[in-house]
C-alpha cells in the first residue's frame, strides 16, 4: 500500500511518494513477469520430457518454444 501526495506540489514528500509508488509498481511487474516465465519454462520442460512417449508432437513443442 502506497500513499500518494499531490503531484503538482513541489514538496519532497510528494516526490518521495511518487518514487515509492513507481518502485513498488516496477517490483510487482517484475514479480509477475518472473512468475509467468517460470510457468512457461515448466510447461516447456514438461513437453520436452515427454518426447520419448508415443504421440509426442515436435510441432507443438516447437510452437511453445
Amino acid at each position: 500500500c502506497v500513499s500518494l501526495s499531490d503531484p503538482l506540489k513541489e514538496s519532497s514528500r510528494s516526490q518521495e511518494s511518487w518514487s515509492s509508488f513507481l518502485t513498488k509498481l516496477r517490483t510487482l511487474l517484475l514479480m509477475s513477469f518472473t512468475r509467468n516465465l517460470g510457468r512457461f519454462e515448466d510447461e516447456m520442460r514438461t513437453l520436452r520430457e515427454k518426447r520419448t512417449e508415443p504421440g509426442w508432437s515436435f510441432c507443438d513443442y516447437f510452437m511453445v518454444q
